[in-house]
């Protein structure tokens, strides 16, 4: 299981490490970033989602404000963790360009996908921001829907456990990793993963789903070079 290109979809919440009461760690980060450089500079085409967990999670706000506006405040997170990864991966010579669902003028480009698609093949890493664009849609199915368009073979979605649960295995001792799982057994068993949404669009497309601990030191790349097997490979 080794695939060229994959989009390596991350939560807001890993940026800030361990620490909940901050936005970021730098520690976290740069271990990503790491691990990313290590990647590119032997051949690997990534490409990036980051949700905005960690600056704002409407579901977990305090703040009464609209279905809508929560999600578009949390399209902006999104874009303020790209920009931060950005800076990281370039501090250990990645060559990065940001692609975002929302124009913002003079600090990143428009989503474009016949330029993501040059960009590949010029040696950038690509993140996308903004989600899809659109309230109502997580960045899961943002990290599907970009993985399709941009060519990638398979998403990579990082976590902080190792794999897809039968049930819930902070809260249960006993809960079961699959190894294996189809997207339909996600959908009938209604498992939290991902949204539906995003697992019934990669279930129409084929595009495998891997889910896997990135809090583990080096989980990351040992996966991406197909030399770990501690994950779920969903299809």
């Amino acid at each position: 299981m080794i695939y060229k290109r994959f989009l390596l979809k991350l939560s807001g919440e890993v940026l800030a490490g361990n620490n909940d009461s901050k936005s970021y760690c730098t520690n976290a980060i740069s271990k990503i970033a790491s691990e990313i450089a290590n990647l590119c500079n032997t051949g690997f085409q990534i490409g990036l989602v980051v949700g905005g967990g960690n600056i704002y999670r409407g579901g977990r706000s305090n703040l009464s404000v609209k279905r809508t506006s929560g999600d578009y405040m949390g399209m902006m997170a999104t874009i303020m963790n790209a920009i931060a990864l950005r800076d990281y991966l370039e501090c250990v010579g990645v060559k990065v360009k940001i692609h975002s669902s929302i124009a913002l003028d003079g600090i990143i480009e428009k989503f474009d996908r016949e330029k993501v698609l040059k960009h590949f093949k010029d040696g950038y890493t690509i993140i996308f921001s903004a989600g899809t664009g659109h309230p109502f849609f997580t960045t899961d199915t943002a990290a599907v829907l970009r993985a399709i368009e941009s060519k990638c073979e398979a998403v990579l979605k990082g976590t902080k456990v190792s794999g897809v649960y039968n049930t819930d295995p902070k809260e249960h001792q006993n809960a079961k990793c699959y190894k294996k799982i189809t997207y339909q057994e996600i959908i009938d068993n209604d498992l939290k993963i991902m949204d539906l949404t995003a697992i019934s669009l990669a279930k129409e497309h084929k595009l495998p789903i891997i889910v896997f601990d990135i809090t583990k030191e080096g989980q990351f790349e040992y996966i991406a070079r197909g030399n770990s097997d501690n994950y779920t490979i969903i299809n």
